[in-house]
C-alpha cells in the first residue's frame, strides 16, 4: 500500500508499507508526492521544468523520466490515496 503523507515539521513525500502492521517506508524525498505505476513497481513523482522521476518499489536510484508540457500525472485512486 502506498499514501503521501508527512512527518511533524516536515514536508509531505510518498511512502509505501504493508497491511502486516511493518513502518511505512518513505519512497520520495520530503517535498515529492506522486502516483504508483499501474504495475505496482514505480513511483512516479513528477517534477517541474518537464521531468519526472520512477522511484523503484524494490529499491534502488530513481530514473528521470521525460514528461510532456502540459500533461498532467492523475493519482491513480485506490492504491493508497485517500483523495
Amino acid at each position: 500500500m502506498w499514501f503521501t503523507g508527512s512527518e511533524a515539521g516536515h514536508g509531505q513525500r510518498g511512502y509505501i508499507t504493508d497491511l502486516s502492521g511493518a513502518k511505512p517506508r518513505a519512497l520520495t524525498p520530503e517535498g515529492q508526492v506522486g502516483s504508483l505505476s499501474p504495475d505496482g513497481a514505480y513511483f512516479l513523482s513528477t517534477m517541474p521544468a518537464g521531468k519526472g522521476l520512477l522511484y523503484p518499489i524494490a529499491g534502488g536510484k530513481p530514473q528521470e523520466v521525460p514528461i510532456a508540457a502540459g500533461e498532467q500525472i492523475a493519482p491513480m485512486l485506490g492504491h493508497g490515496d485517500t483523495e
